[in-house]
């Protein structure tokens, strides 16, 4: 589990390592990787530890929007990798005409796909 979230000083891992303790996941299967900046440095730091702890695979579990990329990168840094996305977003909304005017929640979003 990867490095700081934007806009937060808190690494995504951690708060990604609670959530699946109250899943039932077991600690001892959670690999917390805190200092990386993008995911290019964690699969490079996720591979170090995983040779150091004889570890053969992971689930990688970014949000669907990430995955692709993640995958690739996870795999060049020669780590099996197995796609578990998370975070889907879904609901039961009733959408306005005010939902496709520019606002600063768009301009975040934007901000976040051209990031990636």
């Amino acid at each position: 589990m990867g490095g700081a979230l934007e806009g937060s000083a808190h690494p995504g891992g951690t708060r990604y390592k609670s959530v699946s303790a109250g899943l039932k996941v077991p600690e001892d299967a959670i690999l917390l990787e805190s200092k990386s900046a993008n995911t290019y440095q964690n699969a490079i730091r996720t591979a170090d530890v995983m040779s150091r702890q004889d570890l053969d695979g992971v689930l990688l579990v970014p949000s669907p929007l990430h995955m692709p990329r993640a995958l690739a990168v996870f795999w060049s840094a020669g780590i099996r990798a197995v796609p578990a996305p998370t975070d889907v977003q879904v609901g039961d909304r009733n959408h306005t005409v005010l939902d496709v005017l520019p606002d600063a929640g768009a301009l975040a979003g934007s901000t976040a796909a051209i990031r990636e």
